[in-house]
């Protein structure tokens, strides 16, 4: 589904700036589960076997079939691909056409279901949540690594923020964020909200080391949206790798108009401009056969009028290869995304 607005709405919030974006990048009653950022898009998967693409500059959002549901998503700024879940032990490995074209499979004995991933650039390696565990998985070698137990939390979501990462779990009926540093110890932990059940954690690059980190959010269980909150080293407690910047993106282009709506636009205009001539000649007829009696009048005004219609037949034969070139267009378009979606990138 293309061509959704986001609603965004920004206020300041404890001290840093807070963007939420309502949910509308999908149809309504479809839920957001897991989110990834490329430095430019967003991605969200959704209950549905399909992957939100959605693009924060211009509000336009697209759906991307892919061939099964998945939970969790991450972004690899390494390989330039992606690592999703459908929330069991395996984690398929996407290229930019989402089409998968690996997969790691974790024992039984690294936890439950995975309720979290996210890509550790210091490392290559996943960082992987799974009920009360983290895993580190190596994606050279797929070597599956315990690097921490939280027996008394259900963890949620995890954002690898190398050195360190963060956490959203459950603990005692109440949410926390908890911050580790590059050796698993617990830096920081902050008692959130229990109005909104974070589901996923993303890291926001900008200009000078300066950074934000976006939650997806869901309210009531159902209602998902977007929220965007600047942070500083004193709130992480360490200072976040270089690489992280990785993702810094380009200057999103400004909105351009389609040239093939264009197109259609300017044979839309030409076809009414014709229907008023046409009309006009009609009129100019019934004029001439109500007011006068000479017939030679009348032949001299019918000649006229069937000249203005052979020359408007042949701009519609004009008008109509115009339109058959748009067709054409759209279809080669069609055949690009259907290729995309069948080939390894």
């Amino acid at each position: 589904m293309g061509g959704n607005d986001v609603e965004c709405i920004v206020t300041h919030h404890h001290g840093g700036l807070k963007m939420s974006l309502a949910v509308a990048p999908v149809a309504c009653g479809t839920t957001l589960m897991g989110a990834a950022f490329d430095g430019c898009h967003y991605y969200f998967t959704a209950c549905e076997a399909v992957i939100v693409k959605y693009e924060p500059c211009t509000k336009v959002s697209e759906e991307i079939p892919v061939c099964r549901s998945y939970t969790c998503i991450c972004y690899d700024s390494g390989s330039c691909c992606f690592w999703a879940t459908s929330g069991l032990r395996k984690i398929y490995k996407l290229n930019r056409c989402f089409q998968e074209i690996d997969c790691i499979t974790l024992g039984c004995r690294y936890g439950g279901v995975i309720t979290g991933l996210s890509y550790d650039c210091c490392e290559d390696a996943l960082l992987v949540s799974a009920a009360s565990v983290i895993l580190k998985v190596e994606l050279q070698g797929d070597c599956v690594q315990r690097i921490l137990s939280l027996p008394c939390e259900f963890v949620t979501c995890i954002l690898a923020l190398a050195p360190g990462f963060l956490t959203i779990s459950l603990r005692d009926g109440e949410q926390i964020c908890s911050v580790y540093g590059g050796d698993c110890t617990r830096l920081r932990t902050y008692h959130l909200s229990c109005d909104t059940e974070i589901t996923s954690l993303l890291f926001s690059p900008h200009e000078n080391r300066q950074f934000s980190i976006v939650a997806l959010e869901k309210k009531h269980g159902c209602y998902s949206y977007l929220e965007e909150r600047s942070l500083n080293v004193g709130v992480l407690g360490f200072m976040p790798a270089q690489c992280n910047w990785a993702l810094e993106p380009p200057p999103c282009p400004p909105p351009t108009k389609d040239c093939r709506a264009e197109i259609m636009e300017s044979v839309a205009l030409m076809e009414a401009s014709l229907a008023h001539i046409l009309n006009a000649e009609g009129e100019k007829l019934q004029k001439v056969i109500a007011c006068s009696n000479d017939i030679d009048e009348i032949l001299c005004v019918n000649r006229a009028v069937k000249e203005t219609i052979i020359r408007a037949t042949h701009l519609e034969q004009v008008l109509f290869e115009k339109l058959s070139l748009v067709s054409d267009c759209c279809d080669s378009c069609q055949k690009d995304r259907t290729l995309c979606t069948s080939l390894n990138f």
